[in-house]
């Protein structure tokens, strides 16, 4: 199972989880950008969900 853990985490994102207020999703991004966007509706109306 090794060689499919390392498989797993190089894919997996993991970092800060965000929610954005417009669409209402929830998505991550590995590192702190100084502007964040939804990825999916590009509203920049988010939040941080720790």
């Amino acid at each position: 199972m090794g060689l499919f853990d390392s498989v797993r985490q190089i894919f997996t994102i993991t970092g800060n989880e965000y929610r954005c207020h417009y669409c209402g999703r929830t998505f991550s991004y590995s590192v702190e950008l100084p502007d964040l966007n939804c990825p999916y509706c590009d509203s920049a109306d988010i939040e941080r969900i720790d």
